[in-house]
């Protein structure tokens, strides 16, 4: 079985590439899905109360993640709160996302896409036979992040958190260009699963 990584800026597009590989017939693993599952836990709300304050529980009991991000993506004191809130999640994740592919493997899946925005900074990388890295310039992550209501200054703070584009695109086994269109992005992932398919297939 294969375990390929997304990596990329942030808003470069990694998630819809995961969805186009899926269409594909690789199932993917999203870390960001499975951290909204985490923030769900008695133990993390708990824990999330304790630090923040009520404030960041919403009338349903659950997390306001919005909030949570606004604190943690602060320019003042952020840097802090966010080691905290990773140091919290991140190790149930991981845990989360070694037993699927776990179970993955017994079920005799070929291909698995691991989309994780801290795929390199939390070392999960090293789960993955292959990266590939999302190419996107910075004109059309400010378009992307604009669609989420970030400002350009929330982009590059967020960006600013991770590791720089040139450390992911050396490590990439493969480069997804996406500046143009849904289909020239279509074209250049069915390249890359072509090539995926083949190296499974040659094991």
């Amino acid at each position: 079985m294969k375990i390929v990584g997304i990596v990329g800026g942030v808003a470069s597009g990694k998630s819809s590439a995961a969805k186009i590989f899926k269409e594909h017939g690789a199932t993917v693993l999203s870390a960001d899905e499975i951290g909204h599952q985490i923030l769900r836990e008695p133990e993390i709300l708990k824990a999330v109360e304790e630090r923040w304050g009520s404030d960041v529980i919403d009338p349903h009991g659950e997390i306001d993640r919005q909030r949570l991000a606004t604190i943690v993506f602060s320019e003042k004191g952020g840097r802090e709160e966010l080691q905290f809130l990773e140091q919290l999640t991140h190790p149930r994740i991981k845990s989360h996302c070694l037993a699927e592919i776990n179970r993955l493997r017994s079920e005799g899946t070929h291909i698995v896409i691991l989309d994780a925005a801290l795929l390199m900074e939390t070392g999960w990388d090293s789960m993955c036979q292959k990266i590939v890295f999302i190419d996107t310039s910075a004109e059309v992550r400010e378009k992307y992040a604009a669609e989420r209501d970030w400002t350009k200054q929330e982009l590059f703070r967020r960006e600013s958190r991770q590791l720089s584009l040139e450390k992911k695109r050396a490590a990439a086994d493969f480069r997804i260009c996406n500046n143009g269109s849904l289909e020239s992005m279509h074209q250049e992932i069915s390249r890359v699963w072509d090539s995926l398919e083949a190296a499974e297939m040659a094991d």
